[in-house]
């Protein structure tokens, strides 16, 4: 049978995975503690994550598809890399788009797969369209409650300065992805004060084509959801 998180790594091309792995002299990304005992509470995990968790920046919800429907049919890697798999009508689950997460976290505990999707917002805002894309891929791998796939447990949590506001649609979610009927908010920390460019006019009015910018001070993200 092939292992989730095996086929997980084997996916993970992108190059910027590589290119830091190799500028950090790192075999894998690694967690720190103080991140593995602060998520490890937040989905409620009696044990701590281990330190060997896999985690990748940028990945592909097809990646993730693929890896998953290897596993449900409890194939060997021989047999995953013979077989043709359906993809159509219900059962489409591979896209052939670049649709990714931000950032994926997985480990085995308690005789289950973790799988965690962070989202991460800074200085910029969410989408709800570009949400809810993501949202009904997600629900398509795991079903409403999060228990379409064996042996695996998701968790979705929306990471920022601070909690989206309500103006993020969140009407077609999963329960999964929400708690309470809000998204599932972990907490990301910022440093300020931080610099941004505006382009403007030549007496530093605001222009979107202007033939001149204009350095400002952020001192607090103005992050707001669409």
């Amino acid at each position: 049978m092939a292992d989730l998180i095996k086929l997980l790594k084997q996916f993970n091309r992108k190059e910027r995975y590589f290119l830091i792995r190799q500028a950090l002299g790192v075999e894998e990304f690694q967690l720190s503690e103080r991140f593995r005992k602060k998520l490890g509470r937040k989905i409620g995990l009696k044990e701590e994550i281990p330190c060997d968790a896999f985690a990748a920046m940028d990945y592909h919800l097809d990646w993730v598809a693929a890896s998953l429907q290897a596993y449900r049919e409890c194939m060997s890697m021989d047999e995953v890399l013979c077989k043709v798999f359906s993809n159509s009508g219900d059962e489409k689950v591979v896209m052939g788009n670049q649709q990714d997460i931000d950032f994926l976290i997985a480990f085995n505990a308690n005789e289950y797969c973790h799988l965690v999707f962070l989202e991460a917002k800074g200085y910029g805002s969410w989408d709800s369209n570009q949400m809810r894309e993501k949202a009904i891929r997600l629900e398509k791998l795991f079903e409403d409650d999060g228990t379409g796939q064996p042996k695996v447990k998701p968790y979705f949590y929306l990471t920022s300065y601070r909690p989206p506001s309500e103006m993020l649609k969140i009407d077609n979610w999963p329960k999964w992805m929400k708690e309470d009927g809000v998204p599932r908010f972990l907490k990301l920390d910022l440093l300020y004060p931080r610099l941004e460019v505006n382009r403007c006019d030549r007496g530093r009015e605001p222009m979107a084509k202007g033939d001149f910018f204009r350095i400002e001070k952020v001192n607090e993200p103005r992050n707001s959801q669409r």
